[in-house]
């Protein structure tokens, strides 16, 4: 069974997590993964250190997970060059990527993530 790290994050308090969490646990659920959510409330996606993401990304560098899921490549970062790094690291960890609101951009371990992060912002 796989072992999926969610990621949801939020940029200020008011806001709530619920459709991004929502629509991952039922993404996770519908393949049969067992999975931890890890969530930012409050922190922007242009910050390189947040809490729950710097867990996840410490976590996945030892193999605790077999896939990263995000609602979308911008809960994850605001910039090309953290996304680059983030996709890097999982692919060192030989995690795969599912990007739950974009099916197209679903990236398996071992693949190259590069294409599906280059559709993002063309």
């Amino acid at each position: 069974m796989k072992r999926a790290a969610i990621y949801v994050r939020v940029s200020t308090t008011d806001q709530q997590v619920g459709l991004q969490e929502s629509e991952l646990r039922q993404f996770a659920e519908q393949r049969g993964w067992e999975y931890r959510i890890f969530t930012d409330r409050g922190q922007s996606g242009a910050k390189v250190s947040r809490p729950a993401l710097d867990d996840l990304l410490q976590r996945l560098r030892r193999k605790k997970f077999d896939v990263l899921a995000i609602w979308s490549l911008d809960r994850l970062a605001r910039s090309l060059r953290q996304l680059l790094t983030i996709a890097e690291e999982c692919r060192a960890a030989e995690s795969g990527h599912r990007f739950a609101a974009d099916a197209a951009a679903e990236v398996p371990a071992g693949v190259d993530a590069l294409p599906a992060i280059v559709r993002y912002f063309t």
